[in-house]
């Protein structure tokens, strides 16, 4: 049994959607905030194109929603049409913050989907493997992100640059990434318990949190990094022509 296999029967029926989140401003990226940062092209093509592939080839994900800002929907779907995708895939307005967009791209999945997996479009190199990885161990545990090991050592400091505290222990921190996968049931509990308390999170795994719900975490086999700045573009592009230059092997 080929490890495909292994993992639709591990898996059963359950499906999961993917909620692709494209609606920031790319203002540090390029300073321009009505310049989209996901339609900058990486390599010739369109950052965002990358996510939405490696969602298309991954075999737990049923359907796809991209989440835009009002004024990008007409530019994504163009962009979309021109892809072919042969997955069911929409593209909905998002809200005025993070959390509000993925909550509008939560309300678009389809009634079938028992799970959602939520990722940013500025981390264009997350593989269709590590995206079907986070998304079986979810299905055992309800809540599980992509994460990265720290590297370097972190300090505490105050706004005055002065280190104020002890340094927590490395070994225990992880860097928080996407996609992160949940439950349906649960993910509506924790976003609604947080819009009717008023709480802003930087990340969904944070409102599971928040709810109550205990999250764990899966290290990426693959660079999965989000580009902020055009330095980490053009790292972005170095690894996508590596990718390329091995597959062609």
């Amino acid at each position: 049994m080929s490890f495909i296999d292994k993992f639709k029967k591990l898996c059963g029926t359950k499906s999961c959607a993917a909620i692709i989140l494209a609606g920031g401003s790319g203002s540090r990226f390029s300073g321009d905030p009505s310049r989209p940062k996901q339609l900058t092209l990486l390599c010739g093509t369109p950052m965002i194109e990358y996510s939405i592939r490696a969602f298309e080839r991954a075999e737990q994900i049923s359907e796809i929603v991209v989440v835009s800002r009002k004024e990008d929907i007409s530019l994504l779907g163009g962009l979309i049409e021109k892809m072919r995708i042969s997955k069911p895939i929409k593209v909905v307005s998002g809200g005025d913050t993070r959390q509000r967009s993925a909550l509008c791209g939560f309300e678009a999945v389809s009634d079938k989907c028992a799970y959602v997996a939520i990722h940013d479009a500025a981390r264009p190199l997350i593989t269709p493997e590590d995206i079907d990885k986070i998304i079986s161990v979810a299905y055992k545990c309800d809540s599980c992100i992509a994460a990265s090991k720290s590297v370097d050592t972190p300090k505490i400091v105050s706004k005055s640059g002065k280190i104020t505290e002890k340094a927590p222990d490395r070994e225990k921190l992880w860097m928080a990434q996407t996609p992160q996968v949940f439950s349906a049931k649960h993910y509506r509990v924790a976003a609604y318990y947080a819009k009717q308390l008023g709480f802003e999170a930087t990340d969904d795994a944070s409102l599971m949190e928040f709810a109550g719900f205990s999250t764990r975490v899966v290290e990426t086999s693959a660079p999965n990094f989000k580009v902020t700045h055009p330095s980490d573009a053009l790292l972005a592009e170095a690894i996508i022509n590596d990718r390329r230059s091995k597959e062609s092997e």
